[in-house]
């Protein structure tokens, strides 16, 4: 019985590795692209937000917002600040290195170039949400509020992550 079960496992395995080996057509350009654009959480004329998230804080505390901005339009922009009825201060920061220590500090502002994105991610440019007027716990949502020199404010809901 064992004579006969390795042929056909061998016979098996060749049959499947010649059938993987057959010229398979590749994938165009449009479809690669295709499956490589993900579909932003909001949209707004030539600006896309990905990725908007918030962590959990505690009331009184802290949490830090992030997300991906995309100008497909052909005029900058900036983002001068954000606020939330969720905190009492917010502002944009950047994690700097200083001697050899991480530290956070205030840019104020950051520029969104066009046909480009302004990437804001943990470790990197950041929103903090500080004293927060309740505590945040994972799958509550938030409303965070961009303010942009040329756009004006745009208010996005944000899960808490």
């Amino acid at each position: 019985m064992k004579l006969f079960a390795m042929p056909t496992a061998v016979l098996l395995s060749l049959s499947l590795c010649a059938s993987c080996s057959q010229d398979k057509s590749e994938p165009t350009l449009q479809q690669e692209q295709i499956a490589q654009e993900k579909t932003p959480d909001y949209s707004m004329d030539s600006f896309r937000f990905y990725d908007l998230r918030v962590t959990g804080g505690i009331r009184n505390g802290s949490a830090a917002a992030y997300v991906t901005i995309t100008n497909t339009g052909s005029t900058p922009d900036t983002l001068t600040g954000a606020s939330s009825p969720a905190c009492g201060i917010t502002e944009i920061h950047e994690m700097v290195d200083v001697d050899g220590v991480k530290t956070m500090r205030s840019t104020g502002h950051l520029p969104v170039p066009p046909s480009g994105s302004a990437v804001l991610k943990p470790g990197g440019t950041h929103i903090m949400l500080m004293n927060l007027k309740e505590s945040l716990h994972k799958n509550d949502s938030v409303d965070v509020v961009l303010h942009f020199a040329q756009k004006g404010n745009v208010t996005l809901r944000a899960l808490v992550r």
